[in-house]
């Protein structure tokens, strides 16, 4: 439910009437900032208990009750998805507004450590959704000051030894307050068409249950030509959906997905040297060997998966019509698939002995 007015300017003072009776006029302060909406005041007869950027109250007119049991997130107000109305004056005059289906609002998720480089530029591109969840793995430079810039909800997944953010994905994703949810990495834009596009869709009744996005993908300067259509799932409803907690996993979302035209996509800034890249690459392949250690691996996928991620890159996907680039990211894909299996196989040869 979204009081759309309440997303304009700062300390408005703001008078609640009991619509039925008419008889009495409860005052109180709001304080609009981008995404929180703080109660400073609340009167005669009210009630108001804050955790976090979630305010729960109840307000008592004469003869009527409303309980409002979630605010925050910008202008957002829930009840149990039932509709009310009401007047509100903005000093004045009276003018009725509507409190909306909460169906409608979206929240975008944002799991991060250490991620300061892009991440008020990432912000900047989602400050129109009706909340941003920060999701912290305990980052030790200005992610968190950024993200309070921004009045973005903050929750807190513990580091420990995770190295890959799929472990804090379910925890960060039921944190949102929304039905629908957007999760967004921390070096990905998303543009004003997609954000159109996806309000405009959750309002069709042919709805699904998830949506496939096309992301933009940057390589050594690039935006590239080669796997431009890279499709992940990565707009769904937030019940029911569960993320496993393995690299590179999926979501599981429960009911339908479809792709989004490729046209309304989201932006990549990721471009890593290649020391990045064998790092991580490192790091990926040690955890997809503990996820495939029952699985076992002869000279035949030693020879075969390398050549036929270099030939689907080069060949299938076009990386030849970038030239240089596209040589050296389609031999990224195959070098990946040498270093997975002979992890692997290695594991196998160690035991053996």
């Amino acid at each position: 439910m979204v009081i759309t007015p309440l997303s304009i300017g700062e300390g408005l003072g703001v008078r609640l009437l009991d619509n039925t009776k008419n008889k009495k006029v409860f005052s109180f302060i709001l304080h609009c900032t981008h995404l929180s909406l703080p109660l400073y005041k609340v009167g005669c007869g009210s009630t108001i208990q804050k955790n976090e950027k979630v305010f729960s109250f109840i307000l008592h007119c004469t003869h009527l009750s409303l309980p409002l049991h979630k605010v925050g997130c910008g202008s957002t107000i829930q009840r149990n998805s039932k509709f009310f109305c009401f007047s509100l004056s903005l000093y004045s005059p009276f003018t009725t507004f509507a409190i909306m289906d909460t169906n409608n609002s979206i929240s975008v998720v944002i799991n991060t450590y250490n991620a300061e480089r892009d991440l008020r530029e990432v912000l900047e591109s989602v400050k129109e959704f009706d909340e941003i969840v920060i999701c912290d793995m305990e980052s030790t430079d200005n992610t968190l000051d950024i993200a309070k810039e921004y009045g973005c909800k903050v929750v807190t997944f513990p580091k420990e030894n995770h190295r890959i953010v799929e472990p804090a994905r379910n925890f960060a994703i039921q944190s949102a307050s929304s039905k629908w949810v957007l999760v967004v990495d921390a070096d990905e834009i998303i543009p004003p068409l997609l954000r159109e596009y996806l309000y405009r869709r959750i309002k069709e009744p042919d709805c699904p249950a998830g949506f496939y996005i096309n992301r933009h993908n940057k390589f050594m300067g690039m935006y590239s030509r080669d796997w431009a259509h890279d499709y992940i799932l990565r707009f769904f409803v937030r019940e029911g959906t569960d993320w496993p907690p393995t690299i590179h996993s999926v979501p599981v979302v429960q009911g339908r997905t479809e792709r989004i035209p490729a046209q309304y996509e989201m932006l990549h800034l990721a471009d890593e040297t290649m020391c990045q890249w064998v790092t991580k690459m490192n790091g990926y392949t040690d955890y997809e060997v503990r996820r495939k250690a029952e699985r076992h691996f002869g000279v035949g996928a030693m020879l075969f998966r390398p050549a036929w991620r270099f030939f689907r890159s080069y060949i299938i996907r076009g990386g030849f019509m970038m030239g240089r680039r596209g040589l050296i990211h389609s031999l990224e894909h195959a070098i990946y698939q040498m270093i997975l299996v002979a992890k692997i196989m290695e594991e196998e040869l160690r035991k053996e002995k």
